[in-house]
């Protein structure tokens, strides 16, 4: 089964008409518009990508969907409804911006949210330097369970994804660890450029949006 699609529908002669496409084999289970131009997709292998169309390229490369974003939730997701009106305490400085709720046949319920451009990149890697320092039950790799994966692509990480419940660890490392994870200490851990009462004002700043 192909990937998502993007239609227009035009009213005069009530005719949908396919604008943007995405190549991949994916078994959708539920999709949404983040906006006119970028779709969010899940699967039935519990993955979640973001497909966007870019009217900036070349007219034979806008009707193809790049992809922009990718992580494995691990459940099948059947419901993905777009967050229209923003809660009212939602400052304009604010780290994130809520886009979707998302729902799972097992009763899960997941808020997806799109990050600042200033917190972008720190978040990233706060995620990457995290994931090699947290070790997590049964010591499976965060890396490694949250890479996109299907029968045919696997991943070895989540593109362009932060998991929120994983960042929030930061919170309860000892001092010596979060200092690690924000300074870095060899070429495996980048610094953050970042202090840690700076990243754990940040952390807790996200926890207020669940």
């Amino acid at each position: 089964m192909k990937g998502p699609y993007i239609l227009e529908f035009t009213s005069p002669d009530l005719k949908l008409t396919e604008v943007a496409r995405t190549y991949h084999t994916l078994w959708s289970t539920a999709v949404d518009m983040m906006d006119k131009d970028t779709v969010i997709n899940a699967d039935a292998e519990g993955n979640l990508s973001i497909w966007q169309r870019d009217d900036a390229l070349l007219v034979a490369d806008q009707k193809r969907l790049r992809l922009i974003a990718d992580m494995r939730i691990g459940e099948m997701i059947n419901r993905i409804r777009r967050v229209d009106v923003q809660p009212l305490h939602l400052v304009r400085d604010a780290p994130l911006q809520p886009t979707a709720y998302i729902a799972t046949v097992e009763g899960s319920i997941y808020l997806l949210a799109k990050i600042s451009d200033a917190k972008t990149q720190l978040l990233l890697q706060l995620q990457t330097n995290l994931a090699k320092v947290v070790v997590s039950v049964g010591e499976l790799e965060f890396n490694r369970w949250r890479a996109f994966s299907t029968p045919t692509r696997v991943c070895e990480e989540p593109y362009r994804f932060v998991d929120g419940d994983f960042v929030e660890k930061f919170l309860t490392l000892p001092e010596d660890a979060a200092e690690k994870v924000c300074k870095g200490v060899d070429n495996d851990i980048y610094a953050l450029g970042a202090s840690v009462e700076e990243v754990r004002s940040l952390v807790e700043s996200l926890k207020t949006f669940h």
